[in-house]
């Protein structure tokens, strides 16, 4: 809890379990080699009781000759509704900005085993899977430590008793109108005499073995994540195939994790649950947003990504002139568009793979070329028109892209060449059957190969799990 600690800050209400977690990190601090702060928030909700107990921990600090550091918040501040959550929320915040400040390295708060009882049922009641059972973490992302989490409540107070340690009642701990003071004062106690005497032990242990089993699952969601999803500008994109053969408990936990990582929030479970459909159901396509997390289905990919970032900006009408063989970029579209002579056994063979399209990069080969002809790159705009191999008219390119294998978000990255005006390639969709060659036409030695080439610094697409179907 303590590796690279060197002040310590101790977060102190003068409740009994906090009194009870500054001693015992006094007798310590020489053993830990570590400098102790108090820290305390008051939240002006219980009016002169508040202010009281702000005083009384300050006395306590100055009678340990340690530093205090308090922060007050005005009574109108705080909300009508939901005073339990904003009260959290006021003291992770103040938390987070002595850190962030250097004032001190972690802060170590007194929760002990029956709050992690408490927690457990709470939200067991309310609903949660494994990792919301797997209850209080001693150690949080946030620099949070809790050294007295596997420590009772009876342990606590002869602790206190033992060593003539004064504390104060919160009053408020008693109101009713609170779910969770009718739980710790009304149904805990009911369950512990008609159930088991040993109940927060009991959903303490339940609570280890699930943080165990969900870090677990953690690190294989975590692997998996990797090997399917590809991180681009458009967000995290998989293969729908690759998700199908994921166990649903992996899946799920998956999905959790990079909503989490995204929008630094986690879906309630009938939002994930929304998105985990999305991902893997019979419908191919569709969107939904929630938390600043978008997830969207197209073309046989899934993505998430930021509802910030889920446009990718206005299609292009920028083009460049093809003045031969060679590489050319267009600006704002990575990787580069291709124009070579075919290759000696492609000569021979006669093979042009003219439906190499869709996730290989649409390659492909155009038929000799009239002299003058003018090539042109440019990105697809709305009422270009394409003739492909499988039609026997010309069609729209919106219209094949929504057919094709080809992400709606990805569109934007459609490049087009033009031969005097006409669409002879596009991004996706190979050459067109107006100028390019097939199979049957046999080998052609003015031909010339066209195709994208990914941009090697950047994100790849497809996923290696589009092209080679591994997974499905």
């Amino acid at each position: 809890m303590l590796d690279g600690v060197r002040r310590l800050g101790v977060a102190v209400s003068g409740g009994a379990d906090s009194m009870a977690l500054l001693r015992v990190l006094m007798a310590l601090r020489e053993e830990l080699a570590v400098n102790l702060a108090v820290v305390h928030v008051n939240h002006g909700l219980r009016g002169e009781a508040s202010d009281a107990d702000e005083a009384f921990v300050r006395q306590e600090a100055d009678r340990l000759g340690i530093e205090a550091y308090t922060h007050r918040i005005p009574p109108d501040c705080a909300p009508a509704a939901g005073i339990e959550l904003w009260a959290r929320e006021q003291r992770s915040g103040y938390f987070a900005r002595l850190m962030a400040q250097g004032i001190v390295d972690r802060i170590a708060t007194g929760h002990t085993q029956r709050d992690q009882a408490e927690t457990v049922l709470f939200r067991l009641l309310r609903g949660a899977g494994p990792l919301g059972l797997s209850g209080i973490a001693p150690i949080s992302a946030r620099g949070i430590v809790r050294p007295l989490l596997s420590a009772s409540r009876e342990e606590v107070l002869c602790f206190l008793e033992a060593e003539g340690v004064r504390w104060r009642e919160d009053a408020s701990n008693a109101d009713s109108r609170f779910a969770r003071n009718r739980l710790r004062n009304q149904w805990m106690p009911a369950l512990r005499a008609e159930w088991n005497p040993q109940l927060d032990r009991t959903l303490a242990q339940t609570a280890e073995i699930l943080a165990q089993e969900s870090g677990f699952l953690a690190q294989i969601a975590d692997k998996e994540a990797s090997r399917v999803f590809t991180l681009s500008e458009f967000g995290y994109e998989a293969a729908v195939d690759s998700l199908r053969t994921l166990h649903p408990a992996l899946l799920r936990r998956m999905l959790r994790e990079l909503a989490a990582s995204i929008a630094g929030s986690v879906p309630e479970f009938r939002q994930l649950e929304r998105i985990t459909e999305l991902a893997t159901g019979p419908r191919g396509h569709g969107r939904f947003a929630n938390q600043r997390v978008l997830a969207e289905r197209s073309g046989g990919a899934f993505r998430m990504a930021l509802v910030e970032r889920e446009e990718a900006g206005p299609i292009g009408a920028e083009a460049i002139a093809i003045t031969g063989p060679g590489r050319y970029s267009l600006p704002g579209v990575r990787g580069a568009f291709e124009l070579a002579g075919l290759g000696e056994e492609e000569e021979k063979s006669g093979r042009f793979a003219r439906q190499e399209s869709g996730y290989t990069g649409g390659w492909g080969v155009l038929r000799p070329l009239d002299p003058g002809c003018v090539l042109r790159l440019r990105r697809w705009r709305p009422g270009d028109v394409f003739h492909p191999f499988a039609s026997s008219s010309t069609r729209k390119l919106k219209e094949l892209f929504q057919r094709a294998p080809a992400p709606r978000w990805r569109r934007v990255e459609a490049a087009v060449l033009e031969a005097d005006g006409e669409i002879a390639w596009c991004r996706y969709l190979g050459a067109s059957a107006l100028h390019g060659l097939s199979d049957e036409d046999g080998t052609a030695d003015e031909g010339l190969r066209v195709g994208w080439l990914e941009d090697p610094e950047g994100s790849r697409w497809p996923p290696e799990a589009f092209v080679r179907k591994e997974n499905g």
